[in-house]
């Protein structure tokens, strides 16, 4: 009888620790398993914002290649319109320079001297 009493308690010792054992190891993989879990959701929470700021900056730099092409095609028609102001000035001087007569100068007068004489 008291083998058979130690034996059914030796039994429950068993299971119990057992028991307990299994219930220990299911809560550290458990709480193992929550923190590679929430750590892998943080670091996918990053890669998003990253993710967002990478694109923000994208947009403003797409934004200043658009302002900095109108400033350049605002350059070139500002540099079209000199241009064609200046040869339109020079044109109009040298039509106003060829109906004005000229006269003549002591210089004009010393190189003509200089030119008749050789």
């Amino acid at each position: 009888m008291q083998a058979e009493s130690l034996e059914s308690r030796m039994q429950e010792v068993q299971t119990k620790a057992v028991q307990e054992t299994e219930e220990r190891l299911n809560r550290e993989h458990r709480f193992a398993f929550d923190l590679a879990q929430k750590e892998t959701e943080g670091q996918l929470r990053l890669k998003d914002q990253q993710i967002e700021l990478l694109q923000q900056k994208i947009k403003e730099i797409e934004s200043q290649l658009k302002k900095a092409g109108v400033k350049v095609a605002n350059s070139e028609e500002t540099v079209r319109d000199i241009a064609l102001r200046a040869i339109d000035s020079s044109a109009m001087t040298s039509r106003t320079l060829a109906r004005e007569p000229r006269t003549a100068t002591s210089r004009d007068t010393d190189e003509l001297s200089k030119f008749i004489c050789k």
